[in-house]
């Protein structure tokens, strides 16, 4: 029994050594999203470089994607030189309801688009509900969180120092 366990043990960290490498792998992506207006397509033209930046992916109706941005968005001042890029597969019609509720086209850092066909999620690996990816101003990979979160722990997580 003992052996049997020690077998599982050892499977399980290698599986997870084997996820946490592809991790590492996640370059920065090339995006091409759908906008709300539904003619144009977000590309990496329109996004700034120099800048941290996050990648969420999020459902319009998901309440922990929506807490989630909610508090992105009411402490977006201290997201200092940084740009957040909103993607989902929902319809676009839900997506352009969640970016007027939430008054999006207020924030010249907040980019929102509909994913049309996972060129998104296969690059950087998406894989919840809500899903943030960050990288630093070179582009260079940081992290993934896989749950929802809160600006708190993304500022933390981006090395933004706050007073």
């Amino acid at each position: 029994m003992i052996y049997k366990n020690s077998i599982l043990t050892l499977i399980s960290l290698l599986c997870f050594l084997s996820l946490k490498a592809k991790e590492k792998e996640i370059k920065f992506p090339v995006i091409q999203l759908l906008k709300i207006d539904s003619s144009s397509i977000l590309t990496n033209d329109e996004i700034e470089d120099n800048k941290k930046t996050v990648f969420i992916n999020f459902s319009p109706t998901c309440d922990h994607c929506q807490r989630t941005i909610k508090s992105i968005l009411d402490n977006i001042f201290k997201f200092t030189n940084t740009q957040f890029i909103l993607s989902s597969f929902e319809s676009l019609k839900s997506i352009r309801q969640f970016y007027f509720d939430y008054g999006l086209s207020s924030y010249t850092t907040v980019f929102i688009g509909q994913e049309i066909d996972y060129t998104l999620t296969k690059q950087i690996q998406y894989s919840s509900f809500p899903c943030l990816i960050l990288f630093d101003e070179k582009k260079q990979y940081i992290k993934k969180i896989d749950e929802e979160s809160d600006a708190k722990k993304l500022l933390k997580a981006l090395h933004i120092k706050t007073k």
